[in-house]
């Protein structure tokens, strides 16, 4: 396979890795935001389950590293927009 369309397959996997990532998420901070554990004054009801946000810039950080390390820039582009669009437009907002 020649390299421009590998990095073309690269920036593919990444963009849909990161919208099926971006679904579970959503999917897993809807779940804790309705049925979230409360311990004494820490509750992951409401508002407390937007700690579940962190992972979102540690999956992006990731993400850009590898399409970087196969040279695809255009799964660079299209991660951030895949991750936006799995966690709060497809399934509705947090």
């Amino acid at each position: 396979m020649n390299p421009k369309g590998h990095s073309l397959s690269i920036s593919l996997l990444v963009t849909i890795i990161g919208f099926l990532v971006g679904l579970a998420l959503h999917l897993m901070i809807v779940y804790y935001r309705d049925y979230g554990p409360t311990w004494g004054s820490f509750s992951l009801k409401g508002n407390g389950v937007l700690i579940f946000l962190i992972p979102v810039l540690l999956i992006l950080i990731v993400g850009e590293f590898f399409a970087a390390r196969y040279r695809a820039w255009l799964g660079m582009v299209l991660l951030p927009f895949a991750l936006f669009l799995g966690l709060f437009v497809v399934l509705g907002g947090v």
